[in-house]
């Protein structure tokens, strides 16, 4: 892990907002504040490399950022609150990645090639991952600084970092894990860490509480895995079959704890996910997730979280606009503070 000193080496190791195909920063506040101004600081993730069926994760970022600026007021009418009166939020741009597969190493991913086609490719991503262990230093260096780290990705696999930070120096957070696939298979296709695999090799390791919500589907070893860590799972049969009890247990496991949210835009059904990469049907609403989000006690403290998956093809940002109104409802919560 790169250890990160400062705000000026921290961002170093970002394009600027106003760079990024976007060219704009998250929301486009009137007046953007500092880094040592800001309670939320954000960042994008550009990077889908190992997605084996959709891709385009990679432009979430861009598509978080060219809704909530272009296209949403910060004015959120049901919580009668301007989010950017309540929160300073400064947008660091997107992390600079030096190394990403090539087009023709990304398609041969996605077709399931022979061990021999796929060697070096493998070691090449391993490359890639080490180079990504820099996201875990940004997030302790930001959460030092006692503001919450938003990232917006990209695909799943970067969580694996950001809640190896929300877990370490003792903080004992309640991970709640938004998400259509538990993402916790021990290898995928001969990677060891992919976009359906950082939720086990986090668990392995780390000691906290974790909860999934949404989740429906899964293989046996998940399942299995889930059951030998404790892991409470939601399903969203179980959430319609009784909600208050859901909601219930959320405010009880929550009450003056630290929370880290990660969050899979496929936890909606699929009839608003049109663009990422493993839409799933028999999904949530974004009126239920909101009403997750406000079943999180008051007392509870936010101290990071992630939006992941989210995508955009053919001019299509319904899920940048799904994605930045839910975060902004997060944002009007006590417990983001």
């Amino acid at each position: 892990m790169i250890k990160i000193n400062s705000a000026s080496d921290l961002q170093k190791l970002f394009t600027p907002p106003e760079k990024t195909p976007a060219q704009v920063p998250f929301g486009n506040p009137p007046s953007m504040p500092t880094f040592d101004e800001a309670k939320i600081v954000v960042y994008g993730v550009p990077f889908d490399d190992t997605a084996t069926f959709g891709k385009g994760a990679e432009r979430g970022p861009e598509a978080l950022r060219h809704t909530s600026a272009r296209q949403i007021e910060t004015y959120v009418i049901d919580e009668k609150c301007d989010i950017y009166e309540k929160h300073a939020i400064f947008d660091l741009g997107d992390l600079r990645l030096m190394t990403k597969l090539t087009d023709a190493e990304r398609t041969l991913l996605q077709e399931h090639p022979s061990e021999k086609k796929m060697a070096p490719v493998l070691k090449k991503l391993s490359g890639i991952m080490k180079e990504l262990e820099v996201i875990e230093g940004i997030n302790r260096f930001i959460m030092s600084k006692g503001k919450i780290p938003l990232m917006i990705g990209g695909e799943h696999t970067l969580s694996y970092w950001p809640l190896r930070a929300a877990a370490a120096d003792g903080k004992k957070p309640i991970v709640i894990h938004f998400d259509a696939h538990a993402d916790a298979k021990e290898t995928y296709m001969d990677m060891d860490l992919c976009h359906t695999t950082p939720m086990f090799h986090f668990l392995k390791d780390a000691k906290v509480d974790f909860v999934q919500i949404g989740i429906r589907q899964a293989d046996k070893q998940e399942i299995d895995f889930a059951r030998e860590h404790k892991i409470r799972i939601f399903t969203p049969a179980e959430i319609y079959r009784d909600f208050g009890l859901v909601k219930k247990w959320l405010a009880e496991k929550t009450k003056g704890r630290n929370v880290y949210i990660t969050f899979d835009i496929d936890v909606l059904d699929a009839c608003y996910t049109p663009c990422t990469g493993t839409p799933e049907p028999f999904g949530l609403k974004p009126e239920e997730i909101v009403e997750l989000f406000k079943a999180i006690h008051p007392t509870a403290r936010l101290i990071g979280a992630d939006i992941m998956e989210v995508s955009v093809k053919n001019n299509d940002f319904r899920e940048g606009t799904i994605a930045t109104q839910l975060l902004l409802r997060l944002f009007a919560r006590d417990y983001v503070r």
